[in-house]
């Protein structure tokens, strides 16, 4: 029996879903613990104002920032900030940059990931979804075809200084607009 994408979806949040919701003040508690767990491309030993002032910076760039929560034992309350999401928009195409922090498991990578791409389908501003990746995470995009979500579009020899690039994509709700 073969198992469409609509049905992995629901087995895969049968229980919760993951919230995708615009980073907000309140989640700088949760980005300076990701910071002294090694989470940031940063220099150690920053302060927290120095650590916020860097982040700014690197985050600065993007005019989207989403936040993931999803179920996690690492939280008292069972569910916390997973994962944080950067996304560079020329008002049609969105490229999502995802960090995900150390106490993220593999799961909650996984559901992430699906209930972020679904909710980029159906946004009204969104044409197309695109995410570039290198030779590590080109499997697990291939396996978000499975859920329905994401589709590989090609490869690009030598598109990065890593080698090569595989580009997946998945069209939001702005591309059936005509």
């Amino acid at each position: 029996m073969k198992i469409d994408g609509k049905e992995r979806r629901q087995r895969l949040f049968k229980k919760s879903r993951p919230l995708v919701r615009p980073y907000e003040q309140k989640d700088n508690g949760f980005l300076w613990a990701a910071y002294q767990r090694g989470a940031f491309d940063l220099p150690r030993g920053l302060d927290q104002n120095e650590f916020l002032i860097s982040v700014g910076k690197q985050f600065g760039q993007f005019p989207l920032v989403w936040i993931i929560e999803d179920d996690s034992d690492q939280f008292k309350s069972g569910r916390g900030q997973i994962a944080l999401v950067a996304i560079k928009t020329d008002g049609w195409v969105y490229e999502p940059t995802p960090l995900f922090f150390p106490w993220a498991r593999h799961r909650n990578v996984l559901r992430a990931c699906v209930a972020f791409f679904q909710m980029m389908r159906y946004q009204k501003d969104v044409g197309c979804c695109l995410v570039r990746s290198g030779k590590e995470q080109q499997s697990f995009l291939n396996h978000m075809q499975r859920f329905g979500i994401l589709f590989p579009r090609g490869r690009i020899p030598f598109g990065s200084q890593g080698g090569d690039v595989w580009l997946f994509s998945i069209n939001g709700k702005k591309a059936e607009i005509k």
